[in-house]
C-alpha cells in the first residue's frame, strides 16, 4: 500500500488537475484508513489490559495476599513509631536497603557493611521465597508476606523522623515498588499452592491465567525496586 501510494505521489506531477486531485484523494483515503486501523489495535489493546487488571483485581488470591502484607505493614509501622520490639527478631533489618537508610539516619556517617548487590542479593531471594513458598501449599508464602509486611512497617518511621528528604523520598517510592512486588509474587504463589493443594486432592492440576499476569507484574516491580537499589 505504502509504495504505491508513494509511486503515485512521485507520479502527480505528470498528470493533468483532475488526475492529480483523484490521486491525491486516494492518497489521504489510504492514510486515514491506516491511522484509523492503528488508533482500533492501540484501543483494543488497552481495552484487553484493562480488562486483565479488572480480574486480577477480583482475584481472591490477590486480595489474601494484599490483606497479609498490607495488615503485617500497619502491625509493624505502630510497633516501629512506638520504638516497640516485641521479639528478638529485628524485623527492621530484614530488607536491607531500608536497614541502610535507617542506620545512615540513625548515625550519619557510618559506612554500610554490605554493598549494592548484597541489596540485590537479599530482594531477589526474598521474592523468590514469597513466590517459591507456593510449592508448600503457600505456607511459606504467606509467612514470608507477613514478616516482610513487617519488616517494611517496622524500617519506615526512624526513616521518616531522622532521615532527609531526599532519603525519606527514595525510601517511600522503594517501599512501594518492594510492596507491589512483594503482593503479586504473593498471589502467584498463593495461587500455586492452591492448584497443588487441588492436585493433592486428586484433581486436575491447573493454574489460572491471573497467575501468570500477576508474576509479569510481579517481576516488573521486583526490577524497579532491584534499580531503585542500585541507583
Amino acid at each position: 500500500m505504502e509504495s504505491r501510494s508513494y509511486s503515485e505521489r512521485a507520479d502527480l506531477g505528470h498528470l493533468d488537475p483532475a488526475r492529480k486531485i483523484e490521486s491525491s484523494g486516494r492518497i489521504v483515503e489510504e492514510l486515514s484508513a491506516s491511522v484509523h486501523l492503528i488508533i482500533v489495535r492501540r484501543t483494543v489493546s488497552s481495552l484487553k489490559i484493562e480488562k486483565g487488571l479488572r480480574d486480577l483485581y477480583g482475584f481472591k488470591w490477590f486480595k489474601i495476599s494484599t490483606a497479609i502484607f498490607l495488615g503485617s505493614f500497619f502491625i509493624g509501622y505502630n510497633l516501629g513509631f512506638l520504638d516497640f520490639v516485641p521479639t528478638p527478631i529485628p524485623f527492621q533489618y530484614l530488607v536491607p536497603y531500608l536497614a541502610k537508610v535507617m542506620s545512615s539516619a540513625y548515625y550519619p556517617g557510618s559506612v554500610p557493611q554490605i554493598d549494592k548487590l548484597d541489596y540485590v542479593k537479599y530482594t531477589f531471594a526474598e521474592a523468590v521465597v514469597v513466590l517459591g513458598g507456593g510449592v508448600l501449599i503457600g505456607l511459606v508464602t504467606v509467612g514470608a508476606l507477613f514478616i516482610l509486611g513487617l519488616s517494611v512497617g517496622a524500617s519506615l518511621p526512624s526513616i521518616l523522623e531522622y532521615a532527609g528528604a531526599s532519603a525519606a523520598s527514595q525510601s517511600i517510592v522503594f517501599a512501594f515498588l518492594f510492596a507491589c512486588a512483594m503482593i503479586f509474587l504473593g498471589t502467584s504463589g498463593l495461587s500455586l499452592g492452591s492448584s497443588i493443594l487441588h492436585l493433592a486432592k486428586n484433581t486436575a492440576f491447573k493454574i489460572d491465567r491471573r497467575t501468570y499476569d500477576a508474576f509479569l507484574l510481579g517481576l516488573a516491580f521486583l526490577i524497579l525496586s532491584i534499580l531503585m537499589e542500585l541507583f
